[in-house]
């Protein structure tokens, strides 16, 4: 019986830990909430008893099953304890690695110092307890030290994050002013889950007339997003040349827990379940996270007197970006394509499960593109839209036999009708025009452990998506624009300061991106000197 209590008591103890450190973590990946006395009065105390429970009762359940088998192997009380305690501590040190290394681009030097000095210290902390576990056994004073180093084990995180304080960190806060008046129209048309790979499999052997000029008449290439897959941020750091720690956009939810907090949590704990998790009790309220502090490109061309239109362009904006929601009024084939007909004839017919939420999307960007071209067609000189077809299709059609010639099909047909789009904006754009198509990321099937993980039945269906942050694509084209240039893969932050070069634009010197010289005719830059404005 005794046995079997010191069992439990140790996974609660070890799941208090773990709750500790996990408050240390969500302090250290939210750089611009201060802590106050109410973080640590009311924080630690909830979190102890939420890794207790959560944590510590899981684990119990895993010492007691087994008990024999480590019993049998000559492991006693003191041994589960340092085990359990030292997996606890291991955890911590890969999960604060991980979150250093993935968030380069959400997180200042500072903070990244920060957590990999946690890192080293939670791995430090488990190697001195196996070292006094093994003085333990060899001590007289077995109750003394064991007093001692047991709230030791929960006092370091705090006292780790009270003796150096998380760096206190605030998005760069901009002003929307103007920039100039550009020297000729812009289009730029965002595609989600276009990439290279798209392109080659499910485009060999089409027509693609746009696609093709795109990448004979102008310079393309992969474009590399940044990890985790944070669609918002992603969009964000497209229109701003700004990385997500500068204009503060990172997912398109916060989290307000009142009862440890001031302000909104943003940038949780990354973990392979989702970042919510660490939220104690699942006490978070979900709100609005806050709008990016950084303007976007076309509402500094806007303030330049530029005539602009934006059709929902993804992200987190306030009034001043003039974002348009566009209502579709069309039904799906109703503008007389013969694309669209053949389209929605195959998902009726042959994906009747998927045929709704692909025909809807295609409406919706069909009212995207119409109202964009009349845009243009008005003497609109800044128009920015995105298209989702494509992605909604790869996500639900992505076949994932060889033998699946329906989805094929029905995927080639979409990408024929993301192209016939995309003619019809080229087409609704002057001359002299500059034209931007990008994909922010591209869409995989699967990895091997999802894979592993649907055979057994403990998946999800089939689906393709960004999570894996593939690579997306880049095409530009417009007069200064290298003529069939094949670009190495350009960053997401690169596409803000390129379009304000080849619009004859100042960069604006708060942008993190560089100009994308490969993609620039030598001519245009003898030409164009390279001029920075605040």
């Amino acid at each position: 019986m005794k046995v079997r209590t010191a069992i439990w008591a140790a996974s609660l103890y070890a799941g208090s830990v773990a709750g500790v450190l996990s408050l240390v973590l969500l302090m250290r990946l939210n750089p611009d909430i201060e802590p106050t006395a109410r973080t640590f009065f009311v924080g630690v105390p909830l979190w102890i008893g939420w890794g207790a429970f959560f944590l510590g009762l899981p684990l119990g359940l895993g010492a007691w099953v087994a008990g024999r088998s480590l019993h049998a192997r000559g492991w006693g009380i003191s041994e589960g304890v340092v085990a359990l305690l030292v997996l606890v501590l291991c955890l911590a040190a890969v999960l604060s690695w991980v979150n250093a290394e993935v968030h380069p681009e959400f997180l200042s030097q500072t903070g990244r110092r920060q957590l990999q000095q946690d890192a080293v210290m939670w791995l430090s902390a488990a190697l001195i307890t196996i070292i006094v576990h093994r003085w333990w056994r060899r001590s007289s004073r077995r109750r003394w030290i064991a007093a001692v180093v047991l709230p030791l084990a929960i006092l370091l995180p705090i006292g780790r994050v009270v003796g150096e304080p998380t760096s206190f960190f605030r998005s760069l806060e901009v002003e929307a002013q103007p920039l100039g008046r550009s020297a000729r129209p812009l289009l730029v048309c965002g595609i989600e889950g276009m990439d290279a790979t798209m392109l080659l499999t499910h485009g060999a052997g089409r027509n693609h007339p746009h696609f093709d000029r795109l990448t004979e008449a102008g310079a393309w290439g992969p474009m590399s997003p940044f990890q985790p897959f944070l669609d918002q941020a992603h969009w964000t750091t497209l229109a701003t040349g700004t990385f997500p720690r500068t204009h503060g956009v990172m997912f398109r939810w916060g989290w307000r827990y009142p009862a440890a907090f001031d302000g909104t949590l943003r940038l949780l704990p990354w973990t392979p379940q989702g970042s919510r998790l660490f939220l104690a009790w699942d006490r978070g309220v979900r709100v609005e996270p806050p709008p990016s502090t950084v303007p976007p490109l076309w509402q500094r061309m806007a303030f330049s007197q530029t005539p602009t239109s934006v059709l929902d362009w993804p992200g987190i904006w306030d009034e001043g970006a003039a974002v348009r929601r566009i209502r579709p009024v069309l039904e799906p084939w109703a503008t007389g394509h013969s694309l669209e007909a053949s389209l929605g004839a195959i998902l009726v017919g042959n994906f009747p499960q998927a045929a709704s939420e692909i025909l809807s999307t295609l409406r919706k960007d069909e009212a995207r593109v119409e109202q964009a071209r009349l845009a243009l067609e008005a003497g609109r000189e800044n128009v920015w839209l995105t298209l989702h077809t494509l992605a909604v299709g790869r996500r639900l059609l992505e076949p994932h036999r060889t033998g699946d010639t329906g989805r094929r099909e029905a995927l080639a047909l979409v990408l024929e009708m993301t192209d016939d789009q995309v003619g019809r904006l080229m087409a609704a754009l002057p001359e002299n025009g500059l034209a931007a198509v990008v994909s922010p990321y591209g869409f995989a099937p699967p990895d091997p452990l999802e894979r592993i993980r649907r055979l057994l039945g403990i998946g999800g269906d089939w689906r393709a998506s960004a999570e894996s942050c593939p690579e997306g694509a880049l095409f530009l084209i417009g007069d200064g624009v290298a003529a069939g240039q094949r670009l190495m893969p350009v960053e997401l932050e690169d596409l803000a300061p390129t379009l304000c070069y080849l619009l004859n634009l100042p960069v604006a010197q708060y942008m993190e991106g560089r100009v994308i010289l490969e993609a620039v005719e030598s001519d245009w830059l003898a030409t164009h000197p390279l001029r920075v404005v605040e």
